[in-house]
């Protein structure tokens, strides 16, 4: 039987399609237009530095029109990197699924790595632009939070660990590592190739926590 987790995770991801699916096509389009001004913007300046203005004039759109989508700018940027968070949810959600018909091994985990950096290439962009200052913004909660949850349950099967507290620490501790040596990879892409960067992070087992 699905444990309450997946069944929750299950459920999100079917609302999130419907949701989708049922979006008006102009509201759609109009929300393309926003990100695609948004991400044109963000190539020659920083992001504290564009406002919502800066945005709908871009879009070739009234400012009235950006509010009948987005309450504020918080909204709309939550929205721009949506499509991120939700392939890194789906590629650690399926991994966790996996493993957990079998026991969680080595390879596991290095598997897990893997897909976590698939996802930052995949989404350099919005990683460059909300993450790699070290700034702790609401993206980077987001993927800290959802890091975490993941490691917390590998903790619990590499290790047996039980009591909830040193989980939710050991997870939390271990997350901030991670997102810290991401960032550095960010930084120094040039230097540091994709592979370089799984086989580092599938160390940190081994070596502990």
């Amino acid at each position: 039987m699905p444990s309450l987790r997946v069944v929750r995770m299950v459920l999100y991801m079917d609302s999130e399609n419907k949701t989708r699916k049922k979006e008006d096509l102009r509201v759609t389009r109009t929300k393309i237009m926003l990100c695609g001004a948004l991400t044109r913007l963000l190539e020659t300046r920083a992001l504290e530095k564009i406002s919502i203005q800066d945005i709908a004039t871009e879009a070739m759109i009234n400012r009235n029109t950006f509010y009948l989508h987005f309450v504020n700018m918080a909204g709309f940027l939550e929205y721009y990197y949506s499509e991120c968070l939700d392939d890194l949810r789906v590629r650690l959600f399926e991994f966790e699924v996996k493993s957990k018909s079998k026991s969680i091994t080595y390879d596991y985990y290095k598997a897990c790595m893997e897909q976590l950096v698939v996802n930052i290439d995949k989404y350099s962009f919005i990683y460059q632009n909300f993450m790699s200052k070290s700034i702790y913004t609401p993206f980077f909660e987001s993927v800290e939070s959802i890091i975490s949850s993941h490691i917390q349950t590998m903790i619990q099967f590499l290790y047996n660990e039980t009591n909830t507290i040193h989980l939710k620490l050991s997870a939390k501790y271990f997350a901030s590592g991670l997102i810290g040596v991401l960032i550095y990879w960010m930084n120094n892409k040039k230097d540091i190739s994709y592979q370089n960067m799984i086989d580092v992070l599938s160390m940190f087992p081994n070596r502990g926590l």
